[in-house]
């Protein structure tokens, strides 16, 4: 059942190629409850603009928070099939968008997705895009299409982010060897100054450190880039 529809209208002001333009974001915050059962809350974000990125990210941003949606409803009624009645409770999701980089050419940022699906917490996860002009046509960019070679780029990033890492007393994972990164298969977001890392709790130390947002500017990677998101 719906709860209740939040608007929030924020204006950021963007550049576009050869021009200024504002580009400006609303998001809508859509809760539903099933007594007993689960709560879910997704922030739906929506860019104005009419250039092909903006309209592609529109439309894929609102196929992944559904898609999200769905799996947790799908998991949350699984869950519950085989619970004794004094065992259940109410799971949760939380999802939200962040934009770390937004203009005609570019739609970039994050999902947050926070899950608690029983047991002693819940999990928070990442799921990034980086939609933009990739060979003619609107992508979600990957190392791939940023980088002329990926495997070299995402060895040269990989070496950048556990040294950043290391010098980060709460990631106590990478400092005693038991957790090893590999940017190729970790999230990340462009932005104006290079790309944003994004790690989950127990990826880099324990639960109670939290999530870790690792930032890496252009001027720090030496693979040769093939586009720079600006």
């Amino acid at each position: 059942m719906m709860r209740g529809l939040l608007v929030f209208v924020s204006l950021v002001a963007c550049a576009g190629l050869g021009h200024a333009q504002s580009v400006k974001t609303t998001t809508a915050k859509q809760t539903s409850t099933v007594k007993g059962k689960w709560k879910t809350t997704v922030v739906m974000p929506s860019v104005s603009g009419r250039s092909a990125v903006i309209q592609f990210a529109n439309a894929q941003l609102k196929k992944d928070a559904n898609s999200v949606l769905a799996s947790f409803k799908q998991a949350a009624q699984e869950s519950f099939k085989d619970l004794p009645k004094d065992m259940a409770g109410t799971l949760e999701l939380y999802l939200e968008p962040t934009f770390t980089l937004l203009n005609p050419n570019w739609v970039c940022g994050y999902w947050t997705v926070y899950e608690f699906m029983g047991g002693a917490h819940g999990m928070t996860t990442f799921r990034s895009f980086n939609y933009g002009q990739v060979g003619g046509k609107p992508k979600n960019a990957g190392l791939g299409d940023l980088f002329a070679n990926k495997v070299s780029a995402a060895g040269d990033l990989t070496q950048v982010l556990t040294q950043k890492l290391l010098a980060n007393k709460d990631a106590a994972f990478i400092a005693d060897g038991s957790s090893k990164i590999d940017a190729g298969k970790t999230p990340f977001a462009a932005t104006k100054s290079g790309l944003t890392f994004l790690f989950e709790p127990y990826v880099c130390g324990p639960y109670s450190a939290g999530t870790f947002k690792v930032p890496v500017a252009w001027k720090e990677i030496q693979a040769p880039a093939r586009l720079q998101p600006r």
